[in-house]
């Protein structure tokens, strides 16, 4: 089978597998000879060989492009290959299946768990497994056909640590990274040839980074954040409104690239960025006859002596957030031809830009009031000379004008 899915590979590369008739190559001592003969050429050791001791040397071929691993007949016949008729006796006896592939694989798995302090932590995974690994109970045809390469790595660090205590600057940082790479041991595209005797019929680097491209699957993901960056209060100076302390910022960046045999390439992007300011205002509560005993002592003036009214407002809180998701995934045009109609690659964009405000007062010490709205903005500036019904600018990314607000889609208020 080795010998005949070798032969199937150059035939792919050079495209002689459609031919009327097959192409002939010569195998002596098990080794393919890549050169192709006639049908009916001698053969090149008999003057050497008796075919009954090594050096042994054989002839075989590939009509057509089947595909192994969906055969269900096997037909033998002998061919006289002479000018003179002969006659012989030929027996064949217990045809079967053997010398299957039993070979094992491996694998194996790292954690790490590491701290500086409490400044920064590290946590690290790593995984590898090749082709043949399964458990001890599992046959061949259970065990792994595919060689795996994995790793993630996460992190977080406080780095407003590493500026001056007073400064007060609190910023949270977390990144993420992680690759996933499975390599089959049997090409996608012709699933009856092992994928290294594709590449190895390959006949220049770039026809065989090609192949190679086509038949793993890698994924790649990556994510940056600052949640919660902010000032803290350093000094005794009163709250102002105006003070940067009341002021939080966040962002966050989300990516997977992924590519696969189907998919050529796929990239899914998230970026959320957002503002949040709050400021909790000093209550100036208003009693004019809270003190009056003399005046309002008894009970049914306890109404009067009661009467209260806060001046200011409890609190108020403003966010703003600005979201963009982005997806383009193209297929790969593995069997397609020139003439054959391919599929466009495939382009997503939701970008909204929201605002939120709510205002809390405690009129008395009884009533209060409560007022929040929000607003929702679509933003569509990817379109091609801002056509809305037209296509998207593919060149625009997601980071491309990024501060526009866009059309209001949805108020409302409470």
């Amino acid at each position: 089978m080795d010998l005949l899915e070798q032969i199937k590979s150059i035939g792919i590369i050079q495209g002689s597998l459609l031919n009327e008739e097959p192409t002939f190559y010569n195998v002596i001592d098990g080794e393919l000879q890549e050169t192709p003969v006639s049908e009916f050429t001698p053969f090149s050791l008999t003057s050497s060989s008796t075919q009954t001791e090594s050096p042994y040397e054989q002839r075989i071929a590939i009509k057509g492009n089947p595909n192994f691993g969906d055969i269900r007949t096997l037909m033998i016949g002998v061919k006289n290959i002479g000018d003179n008729d002969t006659c012989a006796e030929v027996w064949f006896n217990e045809l079967r299946i053997a010398d299957m592939d039993n070979e094992g694989g491996w694998a194996a798995m790292m954690s790490m768990d590491s701290n500086i302090a409490d400044f920064m932590n590290i946590n690290a995974t790593a995984k590898r497994s090749t082709t043949g690994f399964g458990n001890i109970d599992q046959g061949p045809a259970q065990r792994s056909l595919e060689d795996l390469k994995q790793y993630d790595v996460v992190t977080n660090m406080n780095l407003g640590q590493l500026l001056p205590n007073n400064w007060g600057l609190q910023i949270p940082f977390n990144y993420g990274q992680g690759e996933t790479l499975i390599t089959p041991e049997y090409d996608q595209q012709y699933q009856d040839l092992k994928l290294d005797n594709r590449l190895d019929a390959a006949e220049t680097s770039e026809e065989r980074e090609r192949i190679l491209n086509q038949s793993v699957d890698y994924t790649k993901r990556q994510s940056i954040n600052f949640i919660g960056v902010k000032k803290q209060r350093t000094g005794d100076s009163k709250p102002k409104v105006y003070d940067v302390e009341n002021l939080t910022v966040n962002y966050s960046f989300n990516e997977i690239n992924h590519r696969d045999f189907e998919i050529e390439s796929s990239l899914d992007q998230n970026v959320r960025v957002g503002a949040n300011y709050s400021f909790s205002f000093e209550p100036l509560n208003f009693e004019p006859f809270k003190n009056n005993d003399s005046l309002f002592s008894g009970k049914y003036w306890k109404l009067i002596k009661d009467f209260n009214l806060n001046l200011k407002p409890s609190n108020f809180t403003f966010n703003t957030d600005i979201i963009r998701q982005f997806s383009s995934q193209k297929f790969r045009d593995a069997d397609l031809g020139a003439n054959n109609i391919t599929v466009d690659e495939l382009i997503r964009r939701n970008y909204t830009f929201d605002i939120q405000y709510n205002l809390n007062y405690q009129l008395t010490n009884a009533l209060s009031f409560n007022f929040t709205s929000s607003n929702n903005h679509i933003v569509r500036n990817y379109f091609i000379d801002d056509d809305l019904n037209g296509d998207q600018d593919p060149n625009l990314d997601i980071w491309d004008r990024f501060f526009d607000f866009g059309d209001p889609n949805r108020h409302t208020q409470q």
